[in-house]
């Protein structure tokens, strides 16, 4: 998708140039970011009839775009945990 920046279907060949595999990112627009994010990834085998369905969120909470990071946080200090050793 231009407008997105994500690859959000993509065919597979085989070697002998067959369809093999299929990939679907089904994707949602988060208007009020604004930001255009996929919901989970689909990966069907054509040739077994197997699939893979990964990201499956529905019984989390809502992703929350409302972090408003200070750069304070992405200095090395920042990366060092306290009472580790």
């Amino acid at each position: 998708d231009e407008d997105g920046w994500q690859i959000m279907v993509i065919d597979h060949y085989d070697g002998q140039g067959r369809l093999w595999r299929l990939s679907e990112a089904p994707s949602i627009n988060y208007y009020e970011v604004p930001t255009f994010w996929s919901t989970l990834e689909v990966h069907n085998d054509l040739q077994s009839g197997r699939y893979l369905v990964s990201g499956i969120d529905n019984q989390e909470t809502v992703n929350d775009f409302g972090y408003d990071a200070d750069p304070a946080n992405f200095s090395p200090q920042s990366l060092r945990v306290t009472g580790v050793r």
